[in-house]
This record gives C-alpha cells, structure tokens and sequence, in this order.
C-alpha cells in the first residue's frame, strides 16, 4: 500500500507537466481524465494479472489461456508505443522503432516466465535478480511519470519561439523532442510493468504486482496528457 500511496502522489504531482496553465486548472484536467486513466491501466493490469494467476496452474488449458494474456500485453504495448500519435515522417519512426525494442524484450521475457515452469531455469534465475528487478520498474516507473515534464519542456520552447520557413533542423529537432515526449513515457512506463510482472510472477511477492499495477497506470496518465496536449 505504501508504493501504490507513493504512486499516486507521483501522479497527482505529474499535473504541471503539461506546461500550461495554472496549477488548479492543470489539477481539475488530470482528475478529469482519472477514469479514462484507470480504465487503460486497468486494462493492462487486467492482461498482466489474468496471466500471472492462470500461469499458476497445473492445468495445461489455463496456462495456455495465462501465455494468451501475456502476449496480449506485449502486443498491446508495442502496438501503443508504435502507433500512438506522433509527428509521421522517417524521424519519428526511428524512434518510435527503437522505443518499442526494449518494451518488446521485456515483454516477451514475462511471456516466457508465464510459458515456463514455477522451478524452470529461466524462473530460478529470476528469483536471483528479484530485488534488482523490483527497484528497476519502481525506478522506471517514477522516470516514465516526470519524464513527460523534462521531455515536453524543449518542445514548448521551440513551439514559442518558433520556426524560420526553411529552417529544416529546427523543424528536425521538434520532430525529435515531440516523438520522445509522445512516446518515451509510454514505452519506460511499459518497461517498469513488464519488470514489475516478472518479479510478481517468478517471487510471488505483492511489490511485483504493485509495481506492474504503477507502470499500467502511468501508461494511462501518459496518453491522457497527450490527449490533453493534442487537445491544446
């Protein structure tokens, strides 16, 4: 409860992040958006904890439901990192390729734990790393809440300070920043759930599932703030 508590305060902080303004008006935005946001993270908790439990079973049926769950995460996670909206040109595809290869990884390493036995290889040496999994998605998880903020600041100062006609590297650099802000938080969101996962599912520890429950709803408030932001 204490990680959850403390992901909720991140949150209500990660308000100013859209850089416009007052503070009250930011804060009544996000609160706007606070059922859309639960419903999105829910959905991706929901594939992770369907998974997680399911994979539990000695029933081969329910562990071949609890793999579907899995990869219904890794795919919902690339899709959103691949085809959230973003400026469309060559730039903004790079990135978007390379921010969907470590969301991929992660999330075909928690299909693999969910696919493998509880005393498997793959699960023992999990276990190992568990602490160091744990405070990677609570790390990541913080970073993919503020990152909007550090990421949307360049943005808004090329934005006010405008664009010569012609002037391809200006256009070039807000084609970057814009494609980092947009999907950058998404993916580090994405990647501190699919780690929060694989701890809850090779340590069985409540931390694992808080953490992946943080990730999921910080995938939520980051595309309602790029709704919010789209919207301005």
């Amino acid at each position: 409860m204490g990680i959850a508590s403390h992901g909720v305060a991140m949150m209500t902080s990660a308000v100013v992040l859209r850089g416009s303004g007052p503070l009250p008006s930011a804060v009544l935005s996000v609160l706007a958006g606070l059922p859309y946001i639960l419903v999105v993270g829910g959905l991706l908790f929901g594939m992770v904890a369907a998974a997680v439990r399911l994979a539990r079973s000695r029933a081969l049926w329910r562990r071949t439901v609890a793999v579907m769950f899995g990869l219904a995460f890794l795919l919902a996670g690339m899709f959103v990192v691949l085809m959230v909206p973003a400026p469309t040109n060559s730039l903004s595809t790079l990135i978007g390729a390379v921010l969907v290869v470590p969301v991929a990884a992660a999330g075909a390493l928690f299909v693999s734990t969910i696919a493998a036995e509880s005393g498997s290889s793959l699960t023992a040496r999990l276990v190992a790393w568990r602490r160091i999994l744990m405070v990677a998605s609570l790390a990541l998880g913080v970073v993919g809440i503020i990152s909007w903020m550090i990421l949307n600041a360049p943005v808004q100062e090329i934005g006010q300070s405008g664009i010569r006609a012609g002037d391809l590297q200006r256009i070039d650099q807000l084609t970057i920043w814009t494609a980092l802000r947009d999907r950058g938080p998404i993916a580090v969101c994405l990647l501190a759930a699919a780690l929060g996962a694989i701890t809850w599912r090779v340590a069985r520890q409540a931390q694992g599932a808080a953490a992946a429950l943080f990730g999921c709803v910080g995938v939520g408030l980051n595309l309602w703030l790029l709704f919010l932001q789209s919207g301005d």
